[in-house]
């Protein structure tokens, strides 16, 4: 979904919402508040969850 234009409001909040995610997560990693293990642990969870 990412890059595509989208006709949907609720796709297009969802799609920011995840780039937000994204960027926290990589934020937090960055700055030692999220080892890259739990980092991997969380992303598992999605996708377990039905989220990309």
């Amino acid at each position: 979904m990412r890059g595509q234009l989208t006709s949907c409001p609720t796709d297009a909040i969802i799609a920011v919402a995840e780039l937000c995610q994204s960027s926290l997560i990589a934020t937090a990693i960055r700055f030692g508040e999220l080892t890259d293990a739990a980092a991997v642990k969380l992303a598992g969870r999605r996708c377990k969850a039905g989220l990309p």
